[in-house]
């Protein structure tokens, strides 16, 4: 994610700091999807999480979740672009640039 082309951040290096005006209109929450349920409509969900090392269909369930939780043409950031591959409907995703962990919802 480059920052040129957005200017409600400001990137200095390799990191990104968003502009107090963008960030007040942001939420930012602990969840626990294998646990909690959908939230709320989001345009953009960022997970940290490796999900090529969880048992059995919890990845896929928490993919499911994410995607339940996702507007359409929301943006969707994972940890490892890898992850997609274990989701339910990888086929619903668009990659938003080459090289980058970040997919946007199409269906």
């Amino acid at each position: 994610l480059a920052a040129g082309g957005y200017p409600e951040s400001v990137r200095k290096g390799d990191e990104i700091t968003v502009r107090p005006a963008l960030r007040e209109r942001m939420t930012f929450l602990q969840h626990d999807p294998l646990v909690d349920g959908s939230l709320n409509e989001f345009q953009m969900i960022v997970s940290g999480v490796s999900f090529e090392r969880w048992p059995g269909d919890a990845a896929a369930r928490v993919l499911g979740l994410y995607h339940q939780s996702l507007c359409r043409f929301g943006t969707l950031a994972l940890m490892r672009t890898g992850g997609l591959s274990l989701h339910p409907r990888r086929s619903s995703y668009a990659p938003v640039a080459d090289g980058t962990h970040l997919h946007r919802r199409m269906r």
